[in-house]
């Protein structure tokens, strides 16, 4: 191996290193601006002395049933509901790559 081909070779280990940084970054920095949103909102509440829902709060009302506050709506979602909609998005992802992964095999046999 060469000179130059071992600088291409850390251009590209360093350009993959680039990207998986990169996802830990934004992660980050959505955690940081939920924190952040969660600070405000308490500290505007003492000031103002208001007792209100939190900007995010979670309650349970019954076995399978919970209330979801986000931003001042009150959303209910139901356990089952939500664990089927979960079983139907993770089969459907599954049977989607399957497809992709199909057809990459295929167009790799064909050249």
């Amino acid at each position: 191996m060469n000179r130059t081909e071992r600088k291409e070779q850390e251009k590209l280990g360093y350009r993959e290193n680039k990207k998986k940084h990169k996802w830990i970054y934004i992660i980050l920095l959505f955690v940081l601006l939920i924190q952040s949103l969660i600070r405000v909102d308490h500290s505007f509440q003492e000031m103002t002395k208001r007792q209100e829902q939190n900007i995010f709060a979670c309650e349970k009302v019954n076995e399978s049933l919970y209330k979801v506050y986000f931003c001042g709506e009150k959303f209910y979602i139901n356990e089952k509901e939500l664990e089927n909609k979960y079983i139907d998005v993770k089969n459907d992802t599954y049977n989607f790559l399957g497809k992709i992964k199909n057809k990459i095999i295929c167009f790799t046999k064909n050249r």
